[in-house]
C-alpha cells in the first residue's frame, strides 16, 4: 500500500506542478491529511494485514463487511 500511494502522490503532485495548481495546505488541513495517513489508512491496513497473517482467514476476511 506504501508503494500505491507513493506512486499517487508523485502522480498528484506532477499534474499540479505542470498545470500550475500546486496549492500547500495550510496547517488545519496538513493535520488532517496526516489523521487520515497514520490512522485510518496505515494503522488499519497494518492491522488487517497482521491478523490475516496470523488468524483464520475466512473469519478475518468477512471482517471486513462490518
Amino acid at each position: 500500500m506504501m508503494l500505491y500511494y507513493f506512486a499517487a502522490f508523485i502522480a498528484a503532485l506532477l499534474f499540479a506542478i505542470v498545470n500550475n495548481k500546486l496549492i500547500l495546505p495550510n496547517l488545519e488541513q496538513s493535520l488532517g491529511l496526516i489523521w487520515i495517513g497514520i490512522f485510518t489508512s496505515a494503522i488499519a491496513w497494518t492491522s488487517w494485514s497482521l491478523a490475516i497473517g496470523k488468524g483464520d482467514t475466512s473469519k478475518i476476511a468477512n471482517l471486513a463487511y462490518i
